[in-house]
């Protein structure tokens, strides 16, 4: 029973729920009223065991006996799982057994009145693992001296890194992201502008091709003028002739 003793004691030291306590006493009360029938059971026995069959082999206890202190065996091994949460799986068994042969100088008698006194001691370590939990004040117990519950708080960190890590890939590839978005707005802005500039010199060019076009009508306007006041020079002039030759 050492695991059952080990675990108890942690538990009286350390266990901070009140009920989890009060459960673990009421087990252990129970697991020793099995032990205290298994003993009476071996001590009505060993009133009427021969004392002079030493060295029998198995089945001298009788099978009703046997299947007797086996139920009591499974009835407080179920208690004790309970309490050390599965931990004393590979302890021996609390109440002695029926099954084994008997040593050359060990009677049944003997063997009776030896499973009694061990019953009894395993009686009064449980009542001391009682009174453990019952009078000390637990001190809550750290995550580095309970063992195994660090390891699940390494792993929450190292879950924390990764998605922090993950996190700034993503705000990296945003920042890529914006940083092409807006060269990519600098280059539509460029061409718009190469356009604007274009579409500048296509005007000026416009406007100075009109400006040509009015240089050339205001030129020829005169040299119509010229034309049409020729005439009538010349028609005076003949006038003129014509008035002197008839004088």
């Amino acid at each position: 029973m050492q695991t059952l003793e080990t675990s108890v004691i942690t538990l009286a030291k350390h266990e901070m729920d009140g009920k989890v306590r009060t459960q673990a006493v009421k087990l252990l009360q129970d697991t020793i009223a099995n032990l205290n029938a298994a003993a009476k059971i071996w001590g009505d026995f060993a009133g009427s065991a021969p004392s002079n069959d030493a060295g029998a082999f198995a089945g001298w206890a009788g099978s009703e006996l046997e299947k007797k202190l086996y139920d009591l065996h499974l009835a407080s091994r179920s208690k004790v799982l309970e309490v050390t949460k599965g931990a004393a799986s590979l302890d021996d068994p609390l109440v002695e057994l029926a099954y084994s042969k008997l040593l050359p100088d060990q009677s049944s008698k003997s063997a009776a009145e030896a499973a009694v006194a061990r019953i009894k001691e395993r009686i009064a370590k449980i009542n001391n693992l009682i009174k453990s939990i019952e009078t000390t004040k637990p001190v809550k117990q750290s995550a580095a001296a309970a063992g195994g519950k660090a390891k699940p708080a390494a792993k929450k960190a190292a879950g924390k890194k990764a998605a922090g890590k993950k996190a700034a890939g993503k705000k990296a590839g945003g920042k890529k992201a914006a940083g092409k978005k807006k060269a990519a707005g600098k280059k539509a802005a460029g061409k718009k502008a190469t356009g604007k500039k274009a579409a500048g010199k296509k005007k000026g060019a416009a406007k100075k091709g009109a400006a040509k076009k009015g240089v050339v009508k205001k030129k020829a306007a005169p040299k119509k003028k010229a034309t049409g006041k020729k005439p009538t020079t010349k028609k005076k002039a003949t006038g003129k002739t014509t008035a002197k030759k008839k004088k």
